[in-house]
């Protein structure tokens, strides 16, 4: 299946010489070897949006104490071969999505993260701004005992995803970013709560990124994930990242990079 004509797809965006991936990438093996902080960031601004004080998501807890965290995903996509998005004339905010999923296994509370970032070209060079959001990359417990497909619950796998979203509506309910073309997912049909990586699939199943509770936040997933990434707090998600992705996405589409809790420590 091709992807439609996208603002990451556009000629002109500068990959500071990272290739980018045809299509999905499996789940890499291994941890990513690190190297010295890349000279070409002159400068890193951080803006985390916390709302509320998280109790189960430790993972949340180290990242927001990174100094260097957009140094660290650029060297990941560098080694992966994973594309870092970066602002142009046509394109002034060009997002870089990423999940991060907690090496807890975990799959009833709010244990992972969602990073957003993007650069702004000023005269001594870019300064990144980044958000983070509590989240889940996982499907929770109930869904994963209980699943809502005959063939299994659904499990993003790691890598990167081309051209993953668009803006659109999910479950026809409130405005979010919708799956428009293939990605890479496990099945698991167990019925336990813990994630079975056996079995992999290709295609389009309705991977949305989308809120939790719209009245409320809470810690355990409950039924909001069969497989989709969900945001945690309905008021970081109404106040920053839709906003955000109103502005920069458009019409066009958005790509995702999910990666480990191990590819950065």
């Amino acid at each position: 299946m091709g992807y439609a004509h996208t603002s990451q797809d556009a000629t002109d965006i500068d990959f500071s010489n990272i290739s980018c991936s045809v299509r999905p990438t499996l789940p890499p093996t291994g941890v990513a070897k690190r190297s010295e902080p890349l000279s070409n960031i002159s400068k890193i601004t951080t803006e985390m949006k916390n709302t509320q004080h998280t109790h189960c998501n430790h993972l949340f807890q180290k990242l927001v104490k990174e100094h260097n965290l957009v140094d660290k995903f650029i060297e990941i996509a560098k080694e992966s071969h994973y594309p870092i998005f970066k602002s142009n004339k046509a394109y002034p905010i060009n997002l870089n999505i990423w999940g991060i999923r907690s090496n807890n296994k975990c799959t009833t509370h709010y244990n992972d993260v969602i990073a957003v970032f993007y650069n702004e070209v000023i005269d001594d060079g870019d300064v990144w701004n980044l958000h983070l959001f509590e989240a889940t990359t996982d499907p929770s417990d109930l869904l994963l005992e209980q699943p809502m497909n005959k063939r299994g619950t659904a499990i993003l796998a790691e890598g990167y995803h081309k051209a993953l979203w668009e803006i659109g509506k999910h479950k026809a309910q409130y405005v979010a970013l919708v799956q428009t073309n293939p990605c890479y997912i496990y099945r698991d049909n167990n019925e336990d709560t813990i994630m079975n990586l056996d079995t992999l699939s290709y295609g389009e199943f309705g991977i949305n990124l989308h809120h939790a509770a719209s009245t409320r936040v809470q810690e355990e997933i409950g039924y909001y994930s069969a497989g989709c990434q969900v945001i945690k707090d309905i008021n970081q998600w109404n106040d920053v990242f839709i906003p955000l992705v109103k502005k920069a996405v458009g019409k066009g589409t958005q790509s995702y990079v999910l990666i480990n809790e191990i590819d950065i420590y």
